[in-house]
């Protein structure tokens, strides 16, 4: 059981949750990680859904979750109450546990639309990589978080491109590095989208084990 601090409109069908975890869940919880929630005494959200973290997990005893009211549970979600009980199981996930297993120098990547959400704490939590975000949403409304990706461009290691539609394909090749054994490739959004960078990526020579898409399949 935990608390729901918050619920509020961050942009047009998107709300963010603010939840205060309870001491045992704080230290299971990595960036990148998505949770189940659920409202227990709430008809029809009894039975727990997956959301991303977006902030990082390790320096808070709360998350914050980034949703967009898709189907029923999401856009009943948008008018929960912060006195209604909410129950939180997790972490899982593995984009953590493939940066920490391969120690890259250098991020790459890839994601579209609420798909950011996992990358928003990936990038807060490895400050020392240096990353390039490609972030692609449908409306620019849809491309939340903007303060955030001014903060981390003043990163010497960090750039971010963010825009409405798809991006060109050699735009986001030419960023790739001549040496690319200790690269890593991220991407996170919807499944043709993750399916079509995955390919290319493999198409410039890139090992299939230095690209990793955690699919979600909900």
């Amino acid at each position: 059981k935990s608390t729901l601090l918050s619920n509020h409109s961050i942009a047009p069908n998107i709300h963010e949750l603010v939840i205060e975890l309870p001491r045992k869940l704080q230290n299971k919880l990595r960036a990148g990680d998505f949770v189940f929630i659920s409202f227990p005494k709430v008809r029809g959200m009894e039975e727990p859904h997956p959301f991303s973290i977006v902030n990082n997990p390790t320096q808070s005893k709360e998350i914050r979750l980034a949703i967009r009211g898709d189907g029923d549970f999401t856009r009943q979600l948008q008018t929960v109450s912060t006195s209604e009980a909410i129950y939180v199981d997790g972490g899982y996930g593995m984009y953590q546990t493939i940066i920490d297993e391969q120690a890259p120098e250098k991020l790459i990547i890839v994601t579209g639309g609420i798909g950011v959400t996992p990358i928003l704490s990936i990038v807060e939590s490895n400050p020392k990589i240096a990353t390039t975000v490609f972030h692609s949403a449908s409306t620019q409304a849809a491309l939340i978080y903007e303060e955030r990706f001014r903060e981390w461009n003043n990163r010497q290691n960090f750039t971010s491109y963010r825009q409405v539609g798809r991006f060109d394909k050699a735009m986001v090749l030419s960023q790739l590095p001549k040496d690319t054994s200790k690269l890593l490739v991220l991407i996170s959004g919807p499944t043709a989208m993750g399916h079509y960078w995955i390919d290319e990526m493999t198409k410039q020579g890139i090992p299939r084990h230095q690209i990793f898409y955690e699919e979600f399949g909900w």
